[in-house]
């Protein structure tokens, strides 16, 4: 029997946060001095080894969104090892404090973010509607081969505004800015092809190397 050889990988992405257009610059220098430095960091195992990268993120963009501004976010893997992988991306919506937001504060969130989810990763674990479930576990649905990268797991995140459908309301902007700093926890993994019939078939596989 084979043996399965995987990785995991832990992106902590820079705290986001939605602000009201007239408290813009006192809201950022308030919490510019709070935001911590992005982490890349996984454990190979066996000679299975990838990279997480956002290479379009810039922090100091992501502490100043606005209704109708559009930030640049895009999760990728790249297979830095020697054989054909399959990966996944957990990511987990996270307050300031870094306690993880309940589904309700979840929902309410994405209700008012657009984010442009690519084909190419397929939901295995979690939900995003009718109510966020989280932690959302995707799966690539094509084999990663030495030196390649994934396509991201989506692009960019926009925040609706009052000319949107469905409209920002007074109340719900009152939300987002009351939700202050949020963060992605974005978490990755890789497994070996030779194990599995199919992406698909190895998605169960990757999802259960996550920690609980």
């Amino acid at each position: 029997m084979k043996t399965k050889k995987r990785t995991t990988l832990i992106l902590l992405s820079l705290a986001f946060a939605v602000v009201a257009l007239s408290a813009l610059a006192i809201t950022v220098a308030a919490l510019g001095s709070t935001t911590s430095a992005q982490s890349n960091m996984f454990s190979p195992t066996e000679n299975i080894t990838a990279r997480l990268s956002e290479p379009n993120w810039e922090a100091a963009e992501g502490i100043k969104l606005v209704p109708g501004k559009t930030v640049k976010k895009d999760p990728m893997v790249t297979n830095t090892s020697e054989i054909d992988e399959y990966v996944a991306i957990r990511l987990t919506f996270i307050h300031e404090n870094g306690s993880v937001m309940d589904s309700a504060t979840a929902t309410e969130l994405l209700k008012w973010l657009e984010i442009d989810w690519s084909n190419q990763w397929v939901l295995i674990d979690g939900a995003l509607e009718p109510n966020v479930n989280h932690p959302l576990v995707f799966y690539y649905t094509e084999i990663v081969s030495p030196g390649q990268t994934s396509i991201p797991l989506f692009n960019e995140v926009y925040v609706c505004n009052k000319y949107d459908t469905p409209a920002l309301s007074e109340e719900a902007l009152d939300f987002l800015v009351g939700l202050g700093q949020f963060k992605i926890k974005v978490e990755g993994a890789a497994i070996q092809t030779q194990s599995f019939a199919s992406a698909a078939d190895a998605g169960r596989a990757l999802s259960g190397l996550f920690p609980a």
